[in-house]
């Protein structure tokens, strides 16, 4: 079996599969299975990645996906006239407190 056609890949998938449910030692499953340990690193790595690509690229309804916000400088506070005044992020909560009690 060529080594580059997707066969092997689900191969080596099924190999790497086999030997995170197994009680067996790298060492030991890599001997029983006539591969380096090497070449067991190398497919798990490609196996947990093309899982996480699966995750990522099909979440579930009702998964979590994780945001990034974008950083923000200022927060603002809009008052009941249509008034609104920037604050910057940083601002101590009493001078906060000040400026929302101006109204």
């Amino acid at each position: 079996m060529h080594k580059r056609t997707p066969d092997y890949q689900q191969k080596m998938f099924s190999l790497v599969k086999s030997w995170e449910t197994s009680e067996m030692k790298r060492e030991d499953f890599c001997k029983a299975h006539d591969l380096t340990v090497h070449t067991l690193s190398y497919w798990r790595g490609k196996y947990l990645k093309a899982q996480r690509s699966l995750i990522d690229d099909h979440p579930e309804s009702g998964d979590f996906i994780a945001i990034k916000p974008e950083p923000q400088d200022n927060m603002e506070i809009h008052y009941p006239n249509g008034v609104f005044i920037k604050v910057p992020c940083q601002a101590a909560a009493v001078q906060l407190k000040r400026l929302i009690d101006l109204y």
